[in-house]
């Protein structure tokens, strides 16, 4: 199977209510993608995975997936950051705010805040969103 074959099937098996069988679908794509030096797209299957394990309470996984795809988009664009970065960052501080480390998350939110605003510009709906985010965790520190 190819990748996108691979993934395709993985998603069907995530929406039909078979996680594990998923996971082993995405996990053999990244696989594949690492194999071919695809950064984007092991980047991709590890957000996958971290969403999906996320939702499953497998929050120590998930979120040295969002870290594995940060390091897959570093590799893919070793001199840029980019939303896309800027997004798994969100999604790690707002992990970490779910789960009542507010302080642990700033550090992320600051970062993908950071890129936000070079890649998307101040006025951007996401940019707006992890600013959002960022100041929910500073208040809940001091609350």
């Amino acid at each position: 199977m190819s990748i996108n074959e691979l993934i395709s099937e993985a998603e069907t098996f995530e929406v039909s209510d078979r996680p594990d069988r998923a996971i082993e679908l995405y996990r053999s794509a990244l696989s594949l993608a690492e194999s071919t030096r695809e950064w984007t797209t092991v980047a991709d299957i590890n957000e996958r995975l971290a969403s999906l394990l996320r939702e499953l309470g497998r929050f120590r996984l998930a979120i040295g997936h969002y870290h594995a795809a940060i390091a897959a988009y570093e590799k893919a664009s070793p001199n840029a950051k980019t939303a896309e970065m800027a997004g798994v960052l969100f999604a790690i501080g707002t992990l970490l705010i779910n789960r009542k480390r507010e302080k642990g998350a700033e550090s992320y939110l600051i970062k993908a805040l950071e890129i936000a605003y070079d890649t998307l510009g101040a006025k951007h709906a996401h940019t707006k969103l992890i600013e959002d985010k960022l100041n929910q965790a500073q208040n809940s520190d001091h609350t």
